[in-house]
């Protein structure tokens, strides 16, 4: 599935460290975007993985998540413009969930509505989760930053979701679920 990629873990030392950061800040709205230290601090923690992929030299894509008993939170997951729309996201829900089996793969996006200024962005998002077998809870997180729709692969438990995202730091945000209005 990933043939030929090679899978590295972040670290400030490695090779190439200046193009994940530059994917990260690039692919992310800013209030969206931890700093690459603050990264550096949460991947100390275990259960907190930050994956890079590698054809070579060239960065690929990047994954950043945490996982819990029943799922895994996907924070993160972009892949380089030159790759876009050539199946790579694909391939990495395939891989990621292949990595944890036993586990439904949980994230969130901007909630697509209309009038949104990225609203085009944010459907196009929607239906590529949506055609790589994801589908939204009747739940939303609601913090500071916005509203987002919250989109599983299989199931979801609202408390370790909360668990999950607070231990990447969005505690002090007081991130909240809130019911889907007809």
């Amino acid at each position: 599935m990933l043939d030929g990629i090679e899978i590295r873990d972040l670290a400030e030392d490695m090779a190439g460290f200046e193009h994940v950061a530059q994917l990260q800040t690039t692919a992310f709205p800013p209030d969206e975007c931890w700093t690459m230290d603050e990264i550096l601090e949460l991947v100390e923690n275990p259960r907190i993985e930050y994956k890079t992929f590698w054809n070579g030299d060239q960065l690929c894509a990047i994954m950043f998540y945490d996982t819990g008993d029943t799922m895994v939170y996907l924070f993160y997951l972009a892949v380089s413009p030159e790759l876009r729309s050539q199946g790579f996201g694909a391939r990495l829900l395939r891989w990621i969930r292949e990595a944890h089996p036993n586990h439904s793969i949980v994230l969130n996006i901007e909630s697509p509505y209309v009038g949104a200024e990225n609203e085009d962005q944010r459907l196009r998002r929607l239906g590529f989760y949506e055609r790589n077998g994801f589908h939204r809870v009747p739940v939303r997180l609601k913090d500071d930053t916005g509203l987002y729709d919250i989109l599983t692969s299989e199931g979801f438990d609202g408390s370790e979701y909360l668990a999950l995202i607070e231990e990447l730091g969005f505690g002090p945000y007081g991130p909240v679920l809130v019911p889907v209005a007809d």
